[in-house]
């Protein structure tokens, strides 16, 4: 038993929080890059057949794979998340799944990249491809453990510095604080002075967190999105986070910081807000 902990241990750095860089501009670098990286080593080493071309055919062989790599890269990083959407939830992307996308990516290019040398009776397909993959299994696996690490450590610095900044920082107030905030729909409706508001999570039926007199109170209202938008104008204590949540930064109460990137504590509800990538910059102004 003891030695099924010692070797499940080193294992549970799979489980942690990662960052997805899946459906991103920042994607889209990674696949340029990867591209780049390829094609030079494809230059620099020529493997399998490449070193007996003349320069003007390795020219276009070589450009051709990094041509291919490129596609690979995309088809991983943009259509399959758009198609395997469960998989690729970034509120549940982990180290383990950075490590499977990895594979994935490198499993594409070695096959499709082989094969298309193996046209050019160039390689062996799929003998090569397998290789190639195999090769590149434990590279990966390190370097999604050092991604983890490095993600890891800079987001919880950042986070502590934000919290040192959120207490020095006084309240966000609206131009007019007592102008009162009215929601409608559906025959129902909500008046709220701007900070009574703590947090909205938007919805086919919108729920609302707000403070009274009591304590902590929570209505829902069926409200087109839009509307609460709307309403929302001009108070900029408000800001929306994942398309869905709408937070007061005045209720923020903590930012804890992880390899996924942000997540904020609302004060005076249970509720812990995962910020996606795309929303950090938000979380950096406060």
């Amino acid at each position: 038993m003891s030695f099924l902990k010692v070797f499940k241990k080193p294992l549970r750095v799979f489980e942690k929080p990662h960052h997805s860089s899946t459906l991103s501009v920042r994607g889209f670098l990674h696949s340029l890059l990867v591209t780049l990286v390829v094609t030079s080593l494809a230059f620099l080493l020529r493997p399998f057949g490449l070193k007996h071309l003349e320069a003007a055919e390795l020219n276009n062989v070589v450009f051709t794979s990094g041509g291919i790599t490129f596609i690979m890269m995309i088809l991983a990083q943009f259509l399959f998340p758009l198609l395997i959407k469960d998989f690729y939830n970034e509120e549940k992307w982990t180290t383990g799944k950075q490590l499977t996308q990895l594979l994935i990516m490198s499993a594409l290019i070695c096959l499709a990249t082989v094969y298309y040398l193996h046209s050019k009776s160039l390689a062996a397909f799929p003998l090569d491809a397998f290789i190639l993959f195999g090769l590149s299994i434990i590279p990966l696996g390190i370097l999604a453990v050092i991604q983890q690490n490095m993600l890891h450590n800079k987001f919880e610095r950042l986070a502590i510095e934000k919290n040192e900044e959120l207490k020095r920082k006084g309240v966000v107030n609206s131009e007019n604080p007592l102008n009162v905030l009215a929601f409608r729909g559906n025959g129902e409706k909500l008046n709220l002075i701007p900070n009574q508001l703590i947090y909205i999570r938007l919805g086919d039926i919108s729920e609302f967190y707000y403070q009274n007199m009591l304590g902590v109170e929570k209505s829902s209202m069926n409200i087109p999105r839009q509307a609460i938008l709307d309403e929302l104008k001009g108070h900029p204590q408000f800001e929306v986070f994942r398309g869905d949540i709408i937070v007061n930064v005045n209720a923020i109460r903590q930012v804890s910081g992880s390899a996924r990137g942000y997540d904020i504590e609302i004060a005076r509800i249970n509720e812990l807000v995962k910020v996606s990538h795309k929303d950090k910059k938000k979380i950096e102004k406060l």
